[in-house]
């Protein structure tokens, strides 16, 4: 297990100052165990060995030890949580909301994205500690227009989850009211409380919401695409920033040092949930029933099509290749590219639409990829997917001339997310022909 600690103490002069005077501080701690920006990522990628980082199961079983360690902590989730609200998107939520509810969290902010699962949606799932504080729906909810408190001993918590306006249509045709954040944490917020912000924003945003009087520490769902962004922690002015995993890739847990209600130190780790984080068990059936769903909505896309017809494609298939260019052939045959479906297989994911369009020849294209036993010559990442359908040029080569490889169509699939650290001209050494 890997993480990152950092210590900071501030205002010494004035726990001296009431030590010299006879009174001895009244310290109350408080500490968050918070995640975020999983962005429907409900397991790593994987597919490259920094991008294998994150996932609900190794979430739990994080968790599990940090309550052990960290008893009476504060779970929260700072948002970002779902991805798009497609079907599949949909099925994504449900099951990170119910592995959530397994997992005890105390509170579940909402950002801009996804309020786009709606009303009711949200309203389902409210019990789980779902909430949004400056945001509602023209209709009443029970998550919306809210904070949470958690009271300590001498302190309270306040917990608020922000949205940027900007970020959300609140048009004639929107069923919401978004409010500046500003102006709502001038009238809704009180003072007397340490006030944490939950948010899924770009940090410029973040840090001046952070600059109001009345927040202390903002938590914040950074929604950026590369899981090697480091997670920032600031801690100055009496004020605490600091950021999530990308994709959920790892747990913080952040010490709060309370005197009289001013927080005058914090204390922070972030535990990198790698694959030295072995899988727990809470969550695994609702993981599980989101395969089992995704692999449904799959074969039931497939049903009701007419049937291939091979003919009619424009893609002939890498054994088309093979007889005029064998020492090309050749080379995509000892590379990973050729092994694309094998590698979907084995993490069972070859039946998550998600990721097919990465490993096959052709998808959502007419007469592309439709399943491995319609299409098996389509399998894997080959020649046409980086060259174009080709069946045109294998019939008559000098009158329609195959396209050149670009190097830029690398990073279609080659993203951020997937492979942060890949670079096309090193890339391609690795397959040239």
């Amino acid at each position: 297990m890997r993480y990152r600690a950092i210590v900071i103490i501030t205002m010494l002069s004035a726990v001296l100052f009431l030590i010299g005077a006879g009174d001895k501080p009244k310290f109350e701690t408080f500490t968050i165990v918070y995640t975020g920006a999983a962005f429907g990522k409900l397991q790593p990628c994987a597919c490259s060995e920094e991008s294998d980082v994150g996932g609900l199961l190794r979430r739990d079983t994080m968790l599990m030890r940090l309550r052990d360690s960290a008893r009476g902590a504060i779970v929260v989730d700072a948002g970002g949580s779902f991805g798009e609200p497609t079907a599949q998107g949909r099925m994504g939520a449900e099951a990170y909301l119910d592995a959530l509810r397994a997992l005890k969290y105390d509170a579940v902010a909402l950002a801009a994205g996804d309020l786009l699962f709606g009303r009711r949606f949200l309203e389902e799932n409210s019990d789980n500690g779902l909430f949004v504080s400056n945001a509602r729906f023209k209709q009443d909810s029970t998550f919306a227009g809210r904070t949470l408190v958690f009271p300590g001993k001498r302190n309270r918590l306040r917990f608020v989850a922000l949205v940027d306006p900007e970020k959300v249509y609140t048009g004639s045709q929107s069923n919401l009211v978004v409010e500046a954040p500003l102006t709502y944490l001038d009238k809704a917020v009180e003072k007397e409380d340490l006030v944490v912000v939950l948010a899924s924003v770009e940090p410029e945003t973040a840090r001046h919401w952070l600059v109001h009087p009345n927040v202390d520490v903002v938590v914040n769902a950074v929604p950026d695409d590369n899981v090697l962004r480091e997670a920032m922690f600031e801690f100055a002015d009496e004020k605490v920033y600091t950021e999530t995993g990308v994709f959920g890739s790892l747990v913080g847990v952040l010490s709060l040092r309370v005197i009289d209600g001013a927080l005058v130190g914090a204390e922070i780790k972030q535990h990198t949930l790698d694959k030295t984080v072995p899988d727990g068990v809470r969550a695994k059936q609702f993981f599980e029933r989101y395969q089992a769903e995704t692999k449904r909505l799959f074969l039931q896309s497939l049903s009701g099509m007419p049937a291939y017809e091979r003919e009619a494609s424009p893609f002939v298939g890498n054994e088309g290749c093979r007889s005029c260019h064998a020492e090309s052939f050749a080379a995509w045959d000892a590379s990973a590219h050729a092994h694309a479906w094998a590698s979907l297989k084995r993490v069972d994911t070859h039946f998550d639409s998600e990721c097919i369009a990465c490993h096959v020849v052709g998808w959502n294209e007419p007469n592309g990829f439709r399943s491995e036993k319609d299409t098996p010559h389509l399998l894997n990442v080959g020649c046409e997917a980086c060259h174009g359908p080709g069946k045109a040029h294998a019939k008559q080569p000098a009158a329609n001339p195959i396209a050149r490889g670009d190097l830029q169509l690398c990073y279609k699939c080659h993203t951020d997310e997937r492979a942060p650290a890949f670079k096309s001209e090193i890339g391609w050494k690795k397959i040239k022909h």
